[in-house]
């Protein structure tokens, strides 16, 4: 069996003090029954500490056939055109709901019907205008199912469109014309409803279509909170009563809302063809140069570390810290298409199934960019630690490694934002690796 060779950086002469230390190790540690882990908790900075290198890190991009819409905050509508993952958009498809009861008169008229959709945030070009759709649904959402990224519901009429509009100028609002909306599908003369369920029979619900078309590098893709008190359709009609021989103006409106009994999911589409990405996500991409992930793009990045395995011939150790060290392939970013600020990163199990790293608990937790390193630093002492004793417990553990996918931040689990990272630093230089700071213990 290969045995990893470790460089050692520190070193101390306190080894009458790490013994002392070991034996009382080697009680706590025949006494536990718990799986014989380790304690981390342990004041380990008094005794010598050296530090190793694992740089066999194995990146691979993966590609996911799709990814659930419909359970995000906040959805996702617009186009860009990315250099490395090619153009993409993203409409949105959502039923509409009371803002309490509407009753129409019968002799209504319409003076105006207008949509507001509160912006949150944004990928891409924030100074670059786009042109949105505004379509009625000529078929239902199913609240019953689960949407994708790939679901679509068949577009009816279309009854609104904002030129060239642009967030820099429109207070983080967009506002759309929809008075053709008017006269059908629930909003017309004579309409009363007071339950969600009789209007969406009328109206099956609206979407939200990007229809401009960008160069390389350009565009927008913005986040939208269908939830919030700015977020609505509102009906500004005018109708006449008559006091004796006087006919006198009256104005009502009807509102619409998009907070309750409603399903909303966003509709992505994207294409690799002569991109960057193209030959990772057609091809075995196992120890690649670089990886590639981005939510909307729809891949994410798995990482094993094999020579985790390889220390299962040294000596017992007891790991102070442990970091996964992910750089940035700056080359493949720029000004517009940065770096996503936060990564997720999960323990695959032998059936694919995704669960949270033991360190995610931890103080000392942070998933977020590190501008300094220009990488992603993920401290995974507890995890390394524990795959490190499995291994020394049972040579035929198998450590099914970990994945990270993009995430804006808690509020947005689902990313716009990209982050292309390099490969192991065995493969090139400056790649990835883990650096594991450590106490070696002897045993008496």
């Amino acid at each position: 069996m290969k045995k990893s060779i470790l460089k050692q950086t520190k070193t101390s002469t306190a080894a009458f003090f790490l013994k002392l230390f070991l034996g009382y190790l080697i009680l706590a540690t025949a006494a536990c029954n718990n799986n014989d882990q380790l304690n981390l908790d342990l004041n380990l900075n008094e005794f010598p500490s050296d530090t190793f290198l694992l740089k066999q890190i194995q990146i691979e991009t993966v590609k996911e056939a799709y990814q659930r819409t419909d359970n995000i905050n906040f959805q996702l509508l617009g186009a860009l055109h990315d250099s490395v993952f090619g153009p993409m958009r993203s409409s949105i498809f959502t039923q509409v709901g009371l803002n309490g009861s509407v009753s129409i008169p019968t002799n209504a008229e319409v003076d105006s019907v207008t949509i507001d959709l509160a912006f949150i945030d944004y990928y891409g070009n924030l100074s670059q205008g786009q042109d949105i759709g505004v379509y009625l649904l000529a078929d239902s959402i199913d609240a019953s199912k689960n949407y994708y990224n790939n679901d679509s519901i068949t577009l009816g009429k279309k009854i609104g469109f904002r030129k060239n509009f642009k967030l820099a100028i429109n207070n983080g609002v967009l506002h759309v014309n929809i008075t053709d909306m008017w006269g059908s599908n629930g909003l017309k003369p004579g309409s009363s409803y007071t339950k969600d369920k009789f209007f969406l029979r009328q109206c099956y619900g609206i979407a939200l279509v990007p229809e401009s078309q960008f160069k390389e590098n350009e565009g927008l893709i913005c986040y939208f909170n269908l939830v919030s008190n700015s977020s609505f359709i509102k009906a500004y009609y005018h109708y006449f009563t008559r006091d004796g021989d006087l006919l006198e103006r009256q104005n009502g409106t009807a509102e619409l809302q998009f907070r309750t009994n409603v399903t909303s999911f966003s509709h992505l589409r994207h294409n690799y063809k002569n991109t960057a990405i193209e030959s990772a996500v057609n091809a075995d991409s196992t120890n690649a140069y670089r990886g590639f992930l981005q939510a909307i793009g729809g891949t994410y990045v798995s990482i094993k570390i094999p020579e985790l395995k390889n220390l299962t011939d040294s000596p017992l150790f007891a790991f102070h810290k442990a970091e996964l060290i992910l750089p940035c392939d700056e080359k493949y970013h720029n000004y517009s298409f940065k770096p996503i600020p936060f990564l997720d990163i999960k323990v695959v199990d032998a059936d694919g199934q995704l669960y949270d790293v033991a360190d995610q608990s931890k103080v000392y937790w942070v998933r977020s960019y590190n501008p300094i390193e220009k990488a992603f630093v993920f401290n995974l002492t507890s995890h390394v630690q524990g795959i490190f004793n499995s291994y020394k417990r049972n040579p035929d553990f198998v450590d099914y490694g970990l994945v990270i996918k993009a995430v804006k931040n808690e509020p947005i689990p689902f990313s716009a934002g990209r982050f292309v990272v390099k490969g192991a630093s065995a493969k090139r230089p400056n790649g990835a690796y883990l650096r594991v700071f450590y106490s070696k213990i002897d045993r008496p």
